[in-house]
């Protein structure tokens, strides 16, 4: 249900037709919590919400069409039926300001009922519930709300209302600071299967920056969304460090793979399953936070280069163990979000030290568990994963290390 609901009903689709003509807003209302979310009875007349979706694409077709609008609806003659079909009473909110004149012109003539929430009420018959002004009230307040936003946004550095026009301020001041710590622009690594979009490509709500390492890649995905389409962006960033060797090893090797994913064969992908190449250490430095001004834009950016000065220095296995000492922390301060890596994450540090050539594992390994139990969630299920890691590395046949 949306923040506005708008409700259409055929009344000779019910079992008492005449008792689907409401004659008050708290009736319709009432009808609608009886019946919104009820499938439509059996051999319900559908075809008024084919012929509406097709008024309404053709709307959504025309050169006056809001960007919003076309994106919402040039599918609506594929799903507004497959909605009708669902419930008896199809709501159609989204895009409330440009759909309600779409919705009040071709009600009436394919014998629809129109319940708007907002308050308005239009019959079959033409008979309008309350009258026109009470709606040109709401309209005019509608309008007003959106100019005090626009103003708003003028006086407060309010950031691009359309998607495309957001990516292309945001894509160059991104650009610029991946390329000072060695990240380039890499829509190679874009997985489209990753994200609910057509598009083949990652703009303009992803953008996605690697930089190589001995083997493998730093990989930083961007992704950004609007839910309403209003100019306030939520933003995930998310880190990964990808290593085929890492991962045979620790994922594959030593089966620690989760139960779904071994059931289902999926594999571990990077930056929450929107890059094609796996991961084998990630870290989310926003996690959809919501964004409004270029000011909060441009403190997303510091806070993204205090993350890049962590990591630009990463290339080799010896650099991710340093990384691991950064970042190693107490069970309780990794509970409060202070570094990544408390003791019982070190089976994955054991396979890279493996991997760097390091002597004498075992002495590693007893020099860990003598760590400080305040080091760890449970000591005595990180012994046995440690134990386990080590048995298996040092048992690897030769030719494979």
């Amino acid at each position: 249900m949306s923040m506005n609901p708008v409700y259409l009903w055929k009344p000779e689709n019910f079992p008492n037709p005449e008792a689907m003509l409401p004659e008050s807003l708290e009736a319709a209302w009432e009808l609608t919590d009886q019946w919104s979310e009820q499938a439509p009875p059996e051999g319900s007349d559908l075809s008024p919400f084919t012929e509406l979706a097709g008024y309404i694409a053709e709307a959504a077709r025309s050169d006056s069409a809001s960007e919003a609008f076309k994106q919402t609806y040039q599918d609506v003659e594929n799903w507004l039926p497959k909605r009708a079909a669902l419930y008896a009473m199809p709501e159609l909110s989204e895009n409330y300001i440009e759909i309600m004149p779409i919705l009040d012109d071709h009600s009436q003539s394919l014998g629809l009922v129109l319940y708007d929430s907002n308050g308005k009420l239009i019959l079959p018959d033409g008979r309008e519930f309350p009258d026109e002004s009470f709606f040109a009230g709401i309209t005019d307040w509608l309008k007003q709300e959106k100019e005090a936003e626009r103003k708003w946004r003028q006086e407060n550095r309010g950031l691009p209302e359309k998607l495309k026009d957001f990516y292309a301020y945001l894509r160059p001041k991104t650009d610029e600071l991946m390329g000072r710590y060695g990240f380039a622009y890499a829509p190679q690594f874009y997985r489209p299967e990753g994200l609910p979009k057509k598009s083949k490509k990652p703009e303009p709500d992803v953008m996605i920056y690697a930089k190589p390492m001995q083997y493998g890649w730093q990989i930083i995905y961007i992704g950004m969304y609007d839910i309403y389409n209003d100019g306030d962006y939520n933003i995930l960033v998310i880190w990964s460090l990808s290593d085929e060797q890492v991962q045979q090893i620790y994922w594959y090797e030593l089966d620690n793979m989760r139960p779904y994913e071994k059931q289902n064969n999926i594999k571990k992908w990077a930056a929450v399953g929107r890059v094609n190449v796996e991961y084998y250490l990630d870290d989310a430095w926003m996690e959809n936070q919501q964004f409004k001004t270029e000011t909060e834009i441009e403190e997303l950016l510091i806070h993204i280069e205090s993350h890049l000065k962590e990591v630009s220095f990463i290339y080799n296995y010896n650099d991710v163990d340093k990384f691991y000492d950064m970042k190693t922390v107490t069970a309780e301060e990794h509970n409060v979000g202070k570094g990544l890596f408390p003791y019982d994450y070190f089976p994955l540090r054991l396979v890279v030290l493996y991997l760097n050539g390091k002597q004498n594992l075992r002495q590693v390994v007893e020099d860990w568990l003598s760590a400080d139990d305040a080091y760890y969630y449970n000591k005595e299920v990180a012994k046995k994963r440690l134990m386990k890691t080590l048995n298996h590395l040092e048992n690897r046949p030769l030719e494979e290390r």
